[in-house]
Formats: C-alpha cells, sequence, structure tokens
C-alpha cells in the first residue's frame, strides 16, 4: 500500500528536520512565565524528535534561575548536572569531557539539567554554558523558568534564534504567555526580532476548560497567527502527563506526529535565521 497524506505529511517533517544545516550552531528558546503549562515537557520532547531525525548533535539545557525539573523528566539518573558543569566549564576541551555532565536519552538527546539544588543561574552562567555547548552540539533548546526578567532569561534571550511559546486553551497560561512576548519585545531589536513570529505549541493537558474562556483564547491566538506567529497543537498524551521519565518511543503516534510537525516548524525556521 502506499503511504496516505498523513504519512507523506510526516515523512516530509522527518525530512525537513533530517536535512536541514547551516552555518554555525543555533537555539530555541523555550519560554513561557506561568507553570505547568509544559516548557519542560517541550524542551524534553522536542530536543528528542530533532536528536532522533538528526541521529544525535542536539542537546536541551536549562535556563531557568533556580534548579528546573529537567533532570527528573529525563531517562536516566545522572550524579552530575549543570550545576557541576558550571564550576568546571573552564575545563571542558572534549566532547568526552562535556559528556560526563549529561544525561544521554534513547533518542540520541543529551540533557543538562540540575541532579541537586545549585546556586541562582546568573547572565554569565547562561552565556558560558551556551558558548560550550554550542562547540559541541548544532542545536541547543534552552528550558527556562517563571520569570521573564531575571538575568538568566534575558541572557537566554539575547542568544536564541526562535522563541517557542508552549500554552494552553486557558486564560492565565495565555496572560502569561503575552506578558513573555512583551517582556521579549522589550529586550532591543533582537527581541522584537524574536517575538515578532514566535512558535506557539498549544498543550492539551486532558483537563476541561471552561468554554467562554476556551473561545477567548482561540480568537486571540488566530489574531497572533495573522501578526506572524506560528500556532501549532499537540494532543493530550498520558506518557506525558504522568510526570515521570519521558520516553520518546512511549508517545502516541498521533502525539509523536504532531510534535514532529512541531520540530519541523522549528527547524524551517532555524533554517531562515541561521541561513
Amino acid at each position: 500500500m502506499r503511504p496516505g497524506a498523513a504519512e507523506l505529511a510526516h515523512l516530509a517533517a522527518e525530512r525537513t528536520i533530517r536535512q536541514a544545516t547551516w552555518s554555525r550552531a543555533v537555539n530555541v528558546l523555550v519560554a513561557n512565565k506561568s507553570g505547568g503549562v509544559g516548557k519542560t515537557v517541550t524542551s524534553v520532547v522536542l530536543a528528542g524528535v530533532l536528536a532522533a531525525a538528526r541521529g544525535g548533535s542536539v542537546a536541551a539545557f536549562e535556563v531557568s534561575d533556580a534548579s528546573g525539573a529537567l533532570s527528573k523528566r529525563a531517562e536516566g539518573a545522572p550524579v552530575r548536572g549543570l550545576g557541576e558543569l558550571i564550576e568546571r566549564l573552564h575545563a571542558i576541551e572534549s566532547a568526552g569531557e562535556l559528556g560526563g555532565y549529561t544525561m544521554p536519552q534513547t533518542s540520541h538527546a543529551d540533557l543538562i539539567g540540575s541532579v541537586r539544588d545549585r546556586p541562582v543561574l546568573t547572565a554569565e552562567d547562561v552565556l558560558a554554558v551556551r558558548t560550550v555547548l554550542d562547540r559541541y552540539y548544532r542545536v541547543t533548546v534552552a528550558d527556562s523558568g517563571n520569570n521573564p526578567h531575571s538575568d538568566a532569561f534575558c541572557a537566554a534571550v539575547s542568544t536564541a534564534d526562535v522563541l517557542l511559546l508552549p500554552v494552553q486553551v486557558s486564560a492565565v497560561p495565555f496572560l502569561d504567555m503575552v506578558d513573555v512576548l512583551t517582556a521579549v519585545r522589550a529586550m532591543g531589536e533582537h527581541g522584537r526580532h524574536l517575538s515578532a513570529k514566535p512558535l506557539i505549541v498549544v498543550n492539551d493537558d486532558g483537563r476541561p476548560k471552561p468554554a467562554d474562556a476556551s473561545h477567548r483564547v482561540r480568537r486571540e491566538l488566530e489574531r497572533l497567527a495573522r501578526e506572524g506567529a506560528t500556532v501549532l497543537e499537540v494532543p493530550f498524551d498520558p506518557h506525558l502527563a504522568e510526570g515521570g521519565e519521558i520516553t520518546l518511543a512511549s508517545l502516541s503516534d498521533r502525539s509523536l506526529r504532531a510534535w514532529t510537525r512541531v520540530g519541523s516548524a522549528v527547524i524551517a525556521q532555524l533554517a531562515y535565521e541561521a541561513q
């Protein structure tokens, strides 16, 4: 049997992810002021989708002020992470040395999260980590915290190529997303460029939403799409909702295809930004 339209679209999205090239390392910043909207889930799954199609050379890392949840949603139980890496950044001179601070995933992505409490990230920390990661990875995904005015977040914005905003069809997460867009827009010319064409990923957490609020949010999402945003939806996935380790192979087929479309859109924009 020949592949149907859905299968052809999925294969095309995988091909887009696999074949894109750049003349430098590139970065995706995942951001929303609201907690619980899927920033870390988005970071883990996006890095996994990109790495699986590209055969690796993709890393996701924390740029949250305090210790985040990245290591808690990753496969494995590392003994070293972001805090330890920052202490030893000056001594990293090979991919092997850097690998000692990562969490290798079955998707071929590497994740760098906090394995224990660490000092608050500074702007200098974020820039230094990004400089080292750029030597060894073609694509990095930055998992941010809830404060869009922190020094760490501002530094992450300054080095990002694409702004990806997870959101739910609910009033507070949407308004917090708009706050992030406003904050990024105020960060000079680069911030205005990022916020002019963000990627918005609408997550379904499986909980019922008030109809009136949902309609208002969807109207606003349509407005943002007309103004330059790319709006994509991903379905509810029980594996992601469990709150434990995320394994790409455990996603439903429908969910994996939707996240692959997200990855393809990210790659297409990265190719444009870093051509």
